[in-house]
C-alpha cells in the first residue's frame, strides 16, 4: 500500500492495485480483533489511508502535499538550538542563522570574484606576454557589489602579526587578543557540526589568516 501511495505517476491500473491493497490491509486489521491482545485501531491516523487512493485521484500525486520532503529544512535549526543556554531560544536562534546567512552571500560574492579572477588570468594568458601589466604582490585589484568593497587576498598572516600592525590604532584595540575572540563569535554563531573536525576551535596566535580585505559600504 505504501509503495503505490509513493508513487509519482499513477496510471488507472496502480489506483486499482492501490486500493486492493487497502482493502487487504482493512481485512487483516480485522482479523487482529480476535488475537489474544488485540490492539485498538480506532484513531483518526488509521481513517487516513481509507480515502487515500481518492484523494490520489482527486488531488494528485501525494508528493504534491507530503510533508516529509520539507523535514530536512529544520535540521540546520534543530542544530543550531543546541547552541543556545535553551531559554528565550527565539532571538538566539534568529541571530545566529543571520549570521550564517550572512557569511553565506559574502562566500557567494567571493567565489564569484574568484572566478572573475580566474577567467581574467586565463584571458591574459591567453593574449601577448608582453602586454601584462606589472603587478607586485601587495597590488591590490577591487571589486565592488552593492554591499561591500573586495580585494584580492593577501599574504597569510599570523594573529600574532595582525596585532602587531594595528599596536598604534585608536580604541577600541579590534585586533588584540583577535584570535580569542575570532574563536569565541564562531562558537557562538555557528552549530559545532559545520566547524572544522566537528569539534571546538583553538585558535593560538601563532595561526594564520588569509585577509580578504573586505569593506562594507
Amino acid at each position: 500500500m505504501c509503495m503505490y501511495a509513493g508513487l509519482q505517476v499513477h496510471t488507472d491500473d496502480t489506483i486499482t492495485a492501490g486500493r486492493l491493497a487497502v482493502q487487504t490491509f482493512s481485512s487483516l486489521i480485522k482479523s487482529n480483533k480476535d488475537a489474544e491482545v488485540p490492539k485498538n485501531w480506532n484513531f483518526p491516523k488509521n481513517h487516513l489511508y481509507v480515502h487515500l487512493f481518492d484523494d490520489i485521484v482527486a488531488k494528485g500525486v501525494t508528493r504534491n502535499y507530503n510533508t516529509k520532503p520539507s523535514e530536512q529544512m529544520h535540521h540546520g535549526i534543530q542544530k543550531t538550538y543546541f547552541t543556545t543556554n535553551f531559554k528565550d531560544i527565539a532571538p538566539q536562534i534568529l541571530g545566529k542563522i543571520h549570521c550564517v546567512l550572512v557569511a553565506e552571500y559574502m562566500w557567494q560574492d567571493i567565489n564569484e570574484y574568484d572566478e572573475e579572477l580566474a577567467a581574467a588570468a586565463t584571458e591574459l594568458a591567453e593574449d601577448n606576454a608582453t602586454h601584462e601589466e606589472d603587478r607586485t604582490p601587495h597590488t591590490q585589484t577591487s571589486y565592488q557589489t552593492p554591499h561591500l568593497s573586495l580585494t584580492v587576498a593577501q599574504p597569510p598572516i599570523s594573529f600574532k602579526e595582525l596585532a602587531i600592525m594595528h599596536i598604534n590604532d585608536s580604541a577600541p584595540k579590534l585586533f588584540h587578543q583577535f584570535h580569542t575572540h575570532l574563536a569565541d563569535f564562531l562558537l557562538q554563531r555557528l552549530p559545532i557540526e559545520d566547524l572544522p573536525n566537528g569539534r571546538y576551535l583553538r585558535l593560538s596566535p601563532n595561526d594564520k589568516v588569509k585577509n580578504k580585505s573586505i569593506t562594507s559600504v
